[in-house]
C-alpha cells in the first residue's frame, strides 16, 4: 500500500499548492479541462486542438526552464514579476513522476488481466491472489488518475506565471532606464505660449467629456466636427498607409472570451487587470466574455488550435477596433483629457511569424520602421524607445515605444509600442507551423504594434499643429481624407 499513501500525498501536496496559488492572485488561466496532459520532449503538451472551438490546453516549456533555471531566475528578477520558476519546474517533475506511475499500473493492470485470463485453475488459491492483485491495482490507478487533473493544475498555475524570455540588447531595469534610439523631426516652436488639446476644443466643444460622463460615465468623452472627422481620417490614413507595407486588413470583434486574452497575456482577474468584464449571464455557453483592450487579442485568437504550412507564413494583419481599458491612471494634469480615457479607436498591427528568433527580430525591426514612417508622414516630433525589462510584462521579448512630443502638456507622451513576444502566445493559443502534413510541427512567433491609437494622437496633432487664432491644422497627408476645407490654414 505504499504506492496509494505516495498517491494520496502527492494529491493532498498538489491541491494544497493549486490552493495557495489561487490564493495568491497568481493564477494565470484556468484548466478548462481534468484530460491528462501528454508529455513529449520535456514539453507539457496537454492536448493540441484541431479545432479553434476547442479548449485552449498550453503547452508550456517546462525542460527549456529547468535546463537553465539560473537565467530564469535572473530574468524574472530582472522583469520585477511574480513567478517562481523553482516551484514550476518542481510541480512539473511531480507531474511527470505521477504520468509515469499511471503508466506503470495499467501496464500491471494490463498483465494481471491477462495472466486472469490464461489461468485454467479458477478455483486455485494462485487465482485468487491475481484476483486481490487486480483489485488494489484497480483501487490504487483510479485513486492516482483522480489526482493528476490536481497535479497538472498545480504545474499550470505556477508555469503560466512564467514571464517569456528577455533579448540579451533590452536594458534592466524600470521605465527609468529606457534607452532612445532615435529621435525623428525637430519639436515644434510657437511665438505664442502653447495650449493643451482641451483649450484648443473648448470653444467649438470638439471634445465633449461632460455628457459623455453623463451617458456613462467619467473618462468617456463624445468627439465632434473637426475632432470626429480628424479620427476618420487618422484611421483610414493608418489602415492604407499599412495595406501598402504589405498588412492585411482585418475587421475583428471587440468581445472576446476571457480565456483568449489570458491566453494573450492579459490578466483578467488580476486586482490591476484593465479589462472590462461581461456578465455571466451575457456569456456565450459556459465561456466568461470581456471587453478587448486591444485588436491584438481576437488577431491572436483568430488562428488558435491551427497548423500553418511553413509556406503560408509570414501573416501580417492590420485591425481597427475598439479598446476598452480600466484605467487606473489619477486624474492629474499627466492623465488630462484625452491622453487616458476608458474607450477609444485603435488600429493595431498584428504578425504572425515562422518561430525562429532571426525571422521573428528582423519582422520586428520592420515593423518598427513602417510605424517610424507612418509617424513621421504626419510632422510629430518623436522619439523611439527600447524599453527595459520591467515595462516588458510578461509576453514581450523585446519592445519599443514611441513617444510623441506634446507641447500643450510639454512633456513626451507614450503613442505607440511594438512588442515581439516569440512563442509566449502562440504555446497558450496552441499555434505551429510545419514544413510538410508527415513534418513535426512547431510554435510560430507572434508580433504586435500599434498603428494608430487615435486618441492620444488627436493630442499630439492638435498641440503639435496649434495656432495663434485659437485653432489647429491638419497635416498635410490627412488633408485627402477630410471633407473639402477642413483643416487647411487660412489664407
Amino acid at each position: 500500500m505504499l504506492a496509494l499513501g505516495f498517491a494520496r500525498k502527492a494529491c493532498c501536496s498538489a491541491a494544497a499548492s493549486a490552493a495557495a496559488a489561487a490564493a495568491s492572485g497568481r493564477v494565470r488561466l484556468r484548466l478548462l479541462s481534468a484530460a491528462a496532459a501528454g508529455v513529449g520532449g520535456g514539453t507539457a503538451n496537454i492536448g493540441p486542438t484541431s479545432a479553434a472551438t476547442a479548449p485552449i490546453r498550453p503547452s508550456l516549456n517546462f525542460k527549456g526552464w529547468r535546463d537553465n533555471l539560473e537565467y530564469h531566475r535572473a530574468n524574472i528578477r530582472n522583469r520585477n514579476v511574480e513567478a517562481n520558476v523553482d516551484a514550476a519546474v518542481e510541480a512539473y517533475e511531480q507531474y511527470v513522476a505521477q504520468l509515469q506511475r499511471v503508466e506503470q499500473l495499467r501496464h500491471e493492470r494490463n498483465r494481471l488481466t491477462d495472466s486472469i485470463k490464461k489461468m485454467k485453475d479458477k478455483k486455485g488459491s494462485e487465482f485468487q491472489e491475481l484476483l486481490r492483485q487486480s483489485k488494489q491495482n484497480k483501487t490504487i490507478l483510479q485513486e492516482v488518475e483522480s489526482q493528476m487533473p490536481w497535479v497538472e493544475e498545480a504545474m499550470l498555475i505556477e508555469g503560466l506565471a512564467i514571464p517569456n524570455e528577455t533579448h540579451p540588447d533590452v536594458p534592466v531595469g524600470s521605465e527609468e532606464q529606457a534607452t532612445v534610439l532615435q529621435t525623428v523631426n525637430e519639436a515644434p516652436s510657437f511665438c505664442f505660449e502653447p495650449r493643451d488639446h482641451l483649450a484648443i476644443a473648448q470653444p467649438n466643444n470638439l471634445i465633449n467629456f461632460r455628457s459623455g460622463a453623463a451617458v456613462t460615465g467619467s473618462r468617456f468623452y463624445f468627439l465632434h466636427g473637426k475632432v470626429a472627422l480628424l479620427e476618420f481620417a487618422l484611421v483610414h490614413y493608418a489602415i492604407n498607409f499599412m495595406t501598402q507595407r504589405g498588412y492585411e486588413p482585418v475587421t475583428v470583434p471587440d468581445i472576446v472570451k476571457t480565456r483568449v486574452a489570458e491566453s494573450c497575456g492579459f490578466q483578467p482577474r488580476d486586482d490591476a487587470s484593465q479589462i472590462y468584464h461581461l456578465d455571466q449571464q451575457h456569456s456565450v455557453g459556459q465561456a466568461e466574455l470581456c471587453l478587448a483592450g486591444t485588436a491584438e487579442i481576437p488577431l491572436a485568437g483568430m488562428w488558435m488550435g491551427h497548423t500553418f504550412d511553413d509556406s503560408e507564413l509570414t501573416k501580417k494583419y492590420i485591425a481597427v477596433g475598439h479598446a476598452f481599458r480600466c484605467e487606473a491612471g489619477g486624474a492629474g494634469a499627466t492623465n488630462r483629457g484625452l491622453y487616458r480615457v476608458h474607450q477609444f479607436t485603435k488600429a493595431e498591427l498584428f504578425v504572425i511569424s515562422p518561430g525562429d528568433l532571426e525571422t521573428s527580430c528582423g519582422l520586428h525591426d520592420e515593423m518598427l520602421q513602417d510605424q517610424i514612417d507612418l509617424f513621421a508622414s504626419l510632422g510629430l516630433h518623436f522619439k523611439v524607445l527600447d524599453m527595459p525589462t520591467e515595462d516588458l510584462g510578461a509576453p514581450a521579448y523585446r519592445k519599443y515605444d514611441i513617444e510623441a512630443w506634446m507641447p500643450g502638456r510639454q512633456e513626451f507622451g507614450e503613442i505607440s509600442s511594438t512588442s515581439n513576444c516569440t512563442d509566449y502566445q502562440s504555446r497558450r493559443l496552441n499555434i505551429r507551423s510545419r514544413p510538410t502534413q508527415a513534418a513535426p510541427s512547431s510554435f510560430v512567433h507572434t508580433l504586435n504594434g500599434t498603428a494608430c491609437a487615435v486618441p492620444r494622437m488627436i493630442v499630439a496633432i492638435m498641440e503639435t499643429f496649434q495656432r495663434e487664432d485659437g485653432d489647429f491644422d491638419i497635416p498635410a497627408v490627412l488633408e485627402p481624407y477630410m471633407p473639402h476645407g477642413e483643416g487647411r490654414k487660412p489664407t
